[in-house]
């Protein structure tokens, strides 16, 4: 082979590298025995505060404060997987219909501006990958419209939600997010409830629920509810309830702003134990003005044996 042609190869290659590691622009680099938790910090009327520094910040494990061994603000694009739901249960939702969320979602990429790579999940009683990684809001609008609004299979929310958290986890990007619209019913999975809550635990996933619900029945109780806000809390995200089509669209605006207002803040772990440990980040200053910030972040992590 000549050295031109085993050139141009190599130059095609590395394209085509490129084009497979789309998630992973500015991925920052953590040291290996250092936790990494975001923080997304909101004020008392729920808008981001973006104008903090590493001395406004605490960190308590296992209620022992730590050191703040690295801090940024992160910026630039985020990987987001979205999860939205066609199944018959919600098809019969009588607050929001499915015909009205895809056009607030065709039109949150019109109006999207976020350099965010982006692929979509739709499910019913299994889960199809819609559309794969992009950063092309064309691309996402023209499979939005592609989407089969007359579905009436079963719900495999457990399954759905447990694949688009994998697909997040292999993104190079550190920065990943998921947005779950649902009525988080489930009918059809074959992995349990338990264990998709310990996988969302375990990952570096931050879930962003927007539950479709009907009122609570005496037969199915508040479950979905229940499920939203649980998986959204044990990654540090946040779950949304809109009663109408203009709060469905806020939700999505709301999401969107969290994930350009966050913070990566790295300590060292009080024990190398290899078990479960609780930690919380509060505001380090009672200055008035941030006494009463909110902050949102993961609660647990898993420290690695030595």
């Amino acid at each position: 082979m000549s050295f031109h042609r085993k050139r141009i190869r190599i130059l095609v290659f590395s394209m085509l590298v490129s084009l497979v590691a789309l998630p992973s622009a500015n991925v920052a680099q953590q040291k290996s025995d250092e936790v990494s938790m975001t923080v997304t910090v909101t004020d008392k009327l729920d808008r981001c505060v973006d104008n903090l520094n590493k001395s406004d910040f605490a960190v308590y494990d296992e209620k022992q404060i730590q050191e703040i061994t690295s801090f940024s603000k992160e910026e630039g694009p985020v990987a987001v997987g979205i999860l939205l739901d066609i199944s018959k249960s919600i098809q019969t939702q009588r607050r929001i219909r499915l015909s009205n969320i895809k056009s607030m979602l065709l039109e949150f990429f019109r109006q999207e501006r976020a350099a965010n790579a982006y692929f979509i999940y739709v499910f019913s009683d299994q889960p199809v990958l819609l559309t794969d990684w992009t950063r092309n809001k064309n691309s996402i609008i023209e499979s939005l419209n592609s989407i089969d609004l007359d579905q009436r299979g079963n719900t495999a929310f457990y399954d759905a939600c447990s694949m688009a958290v994998d697909k997040l986890m292999q993104a190079g990007n550190p920065r990943r997010a998921l947005f779950v619209i649902s009525d988080a019913s489930d009918n059809n999975s074959k992995l349990t409830y338990p264990k998709l809550r310990d996988k969302v635990k375990m990952s570096d996933v931050i879930v962003y629920s927007i539950g479709v619900l009907n009122p609570p029945t005496v037969r199915f109780g508040d479950h979905g509810r229940s499920v939203c806000n649980e998986l959204s809390s044990v990654s540090g995200g946040r779950s949304f309830f809109p009663d109408a089509e203009k709060d469905f669209g806020l939700s999505l605006e709301l999401i969107a702003e969290y994930l350009r207002c966050r913070y990566r803040i790295g300590f060292k772990p009080a024990m190398y134990d290899g078990k479960q440990h609780s930690v919380k980040i509060k505001m380090a200053s009672m200055d008035k003005d941030k006494k009463n910030l909110s902050l949102r972040h993961r609660p647990e992590y898993f420290s690695g044996a030595r």
